[in-house]
């Protein structure tokens, strides 16, 4: 794993999370000096935005940047290495499209699929919007195993990120 993405591991169980420099190292378990050097690269990168609050620089995801997307969608892919091979076999059996999202909700042991086109087995995006207003650990205790790019546009919005966001 690049330090890039440990950094971007610590913002797994809330994208909207904004937290110190100090904070990150906290989480990954790194020294301050190497965190603080790869935040400033990924600030000027546009990956991660950084507020000055004080002396402290409070930094959180940029979800508007393709690469943040696609680091946050890197650390999801090592987390599917980590799901047992019946939950993987399970994956591997559903017939997906490119454009839909499929969860695996890990308190719950549950995959959810969601698709513009729900049949008997699957969900439409306005019914995860809501479950993920609703339920809590669904926000913070998934495993993201396809769909990144609609998934994290899908918790951008105004309502969800009001939600999740700890300074809101």
């Amino acid at each position: 794993m690049t330090a890039e993405q440990e950094i971007l591991s610590a913002y797994g169980e809330n994208p909207n999370a904004i937290y110190s420099i100090n904070e990150i190292a906290r989480r990954i378990g790194k020294a301050y000096p190497n965190v603080h050097k790869t935040v400033r690269t990924l600030v000027d990168k546009g990956i991660l935005k950084r507020h000055e609050v004080g002396r402290s620089h409070l930094c959180s995801v940029n979800l508007d940047d393709n690469r943040a997307v696609l680091l946050l969608a890197l650390n999801h892919t090592s987390k599917y290495e980590s799901l047992t091979e019946d939950i993987k076999q399970q994956v591997a059996k559903l017939k997906a499209r490119p454009h839909d999202i499929i969860l695996y909700h890990e308190t719950r042991d549950e995959l959810i699929i969601v698709n513009q086109e729900p049949a008997t087995d699957s969900i439409t995006p306005q019914q995860l919007h809501r479950r993920l207003l609703e339920d809590e650990t669904l926000y913070s205790h998934h495993t993201l195993i396809a769909g990144y790019e609609n998934f994290y546009s899908l918790i951008t919005t105004p309502e969800i990120t009001r939600r999740y966001h700890p300074l809101l």
